[in-house]
């Protein structure tokens, strides 16, 4: 019997997915943590998040196809036993990739989903973690769009940021830290900054007013001399 596909070609289909689906998410987070606001930058990264998040089950099809017709009947048979019995799974799964390529569930905001509110701590395959008072909640995919939510708008210094920060050799005796924090634009004052000082770095714990000025804080004191990251 002649097979369409060999297991040797689809070993190497899933070695070809998997690389060129981190390389992607690589050059999405160093685009990211790239310290220069530009509105090329601003759409590459969109353009790269929605692409991997339909990447991810295209390379899923793309992948159990060719397992399909590596021996059509036995394999086939498989994989219809599959989708039977992870038909719900299935679906949640899907439904989280339309709600995740809209792009306004991210982690940091606040939602508020049948009753439930609290603060999106991360965005999983089939669902979402919503720290409360009362604790974790985990809520699937489908219950978002089967029930709806909402999202409450970033206020004014509700955004947390730790930064780890270390002095170039190049650095500006007089720039010192504690006032360029103490002066800049960027931190919330009512919050207040922590500062804690190390041999070889400064951790800084601070509020922004919106996610966006951490980047913008960051580009400052590299300014000034100094190397700062998220943490």
């Amino acid at each position: 019997m002649t097979y369409i596909f060999t297991w040797d070609q689809f070993t190497k289909l899933i070695v070809v997915l998997f690389v060129a689906y981190w390389l992607i998410k690589l050059l999405k987070k160093g685009l990211e943590n790239f310290p220069i606001f530009s509105e090329f930058r601003t759409a590459a990264i969109t353009l790269l998040r929605k692409f991997l998040i339909l990447f991810q089950p295209l390379a899923y099809i793309i992948a159990l196809s060719v397992f399909v017709f590596i021996n059509p009947v036995l394999h086939g048979v498989i994989m219809g036993l599959v989708l039977i019995f992870s038909f719900l799974h299935l679906k949640n799964y899907l439904s989280g990739r339309l709600v995740l390529l809209d792009g306004t569930i991210t982690p940091g905001k606040h939602i508020t989903v049948n009753g439930t509110s609290g603060t999106i701590g991360r965005c999983g395959h089939l669902g979402i973690q919503v720290m409360t008072p009362q604790g974790i909640n985990h809520i699937s995919y489908s219950n978002l769009l089967g029930k709806g939510y909402t999202i409450t708008p970033d206020e004014p210094g509700s955004y947390h940021c730790k930064l780890q920060v270390s002095a170039t050799v190049d650095k500006n005796p007089a720039e010192n830290l504690k006032d360029l924090l103490h002066e800049s634009p960027y931190i919330d004052s009512e919050h207040g900054w922590i500062i804690q000082e190390n041999q070889s770095h400064n951790s800084v714990e601070c509020h922004v007013y919106y996610p966006e000025n951490l980047n913008e804080l960051i580009e400052s004191l590299k300014e000034s001399g100094y190397i700062a990251k998220r943490v």
